[in-house]
């Protein structure tokens, strides 16, 4: 379930990216505390499934997890730094 989380909370960054680029002006900083909320959750998620498979003995099922969330992270993390560049205050 935190795995999927994470899925999810990362497929906000389209919609903040709508508010932040074509919003309204005065909404464009609920935009930026949406994206930086949706990395917060997804990394927030992802060490709630990386404590866990601690405990699971299927390396390769590991090994898989454990790349696609590094890859996930990179990418919202690098997206993150991109919208808030956007916000011109």
């Amino acid at each position: 379930v935190p795995y999927h989380i994470g899925e999810l909370a990362n497929e906000l960054l389209p919609l903040a990216e709508a508010v932040i680029v074509k919003g309204n002006q005065n909404a464009v900083t609920d935009g930026a505390v949406a994206t930086m909320n949706a990395r917060t959750a997804v990394h927030s998620a992802f060490l709630n499934v990386k404590i866990n498979l601690g405990s699971i003995k299927d390396g390769a099922f590991v090994a898989d997890l454990n790349q696609k969330m590094a890859a996930i992270e990179e990418a919202i993390d690098a997206k993150e730094q991109s919208l808030l560049q956007k916000v011109n205050l």
